[in-house]
């Protein structure tokens, strides 16, 4: 080898060795995590976004079918044998009876074809009411629930912020409670003498 080619050799090794370390060749590939904004809510913020596109009240034609629980003798005898979860049928269905003490007040029923409505029916197989949630999965957040009446009147709004903190309001967009973890607060921050489980 002549002394010029050892010369280009020795400058091209010393450029591979100085070479900075953050190099294409030499960077770990890592797994960029995204991490979530945390957005904190005042009342109006909460009643802006939870209200955002919102109809207060709905055309007969969404909820008509529902007015009376077509499967309501079925639905009574699931519930008597505490059977809440039907996955039978054509309709297959989750039930979510009401008492007050012993006694059978009312129920809900959640189809599965349509996770975000649940529809709740009176003793006597009658709509009272029902909900729409703008997420059928509980773990999503923020998201909001919206109660119609049997009419298709909007009568209350929750919205859920993370699983300890929620805001109530009529279907006006008056605040009813604001729930912060087992805590409640009315519509003008003061501390109520109620508490939740949560």
């Amino acid at each position: 080898m002549n002394i010029k080619r050892i010369g280009i050799f020795s400058i091209a090794i010393i450029l591979l060795i100085v070479q900075p370390v953050n190099a294409k060749w030499f960077q770990k590939k890592t797994k960029v995590v995204e991490q979530q904004k945390v957005v904190k809510y005042t009342v109006e913020t909460a009643r802006q976004t939870a209200f955002n596109n919102v109809q207060t009240v709905l055309s007969q034609s969404f909820y008509k079918a529902y007015l009376t629980d077509t499967l309501y003798r079925s639905n009574l005898s699931n519930i008597q044998s505490n059977y809440l979860l039907i996955e039978s049928g054509n309709t297959p269905r989750a039930l979510y009876p009401s008492y007050c003490g012993k006694m059978f007040v009312s129920y809900g029923i959640r189809y599965c074809k349509k996770p975000e409505i649940v529809w709740f029916y009176g003793s006597t197989g009658k709509l009272l009411r029902f909900e729409l949630d703008n997420n059928a999965k509980s773990d999503v957040f923020p998201r909001t629930s919206l109660t119609y009446n049997n009419k298709g009147i909007l009568s209350n709004v929750t919205f859920y912020v993370s699983t300890s903190d929620q805001y109530n309001f009529d279907g006006k967009g008056n605040l009813i409670i604001h729930w912060v973890g087992t805590k409640a607060y009315n519509r003008y921050g003061k501390l109520m003498k109620i508490t939740r489980q949560i």
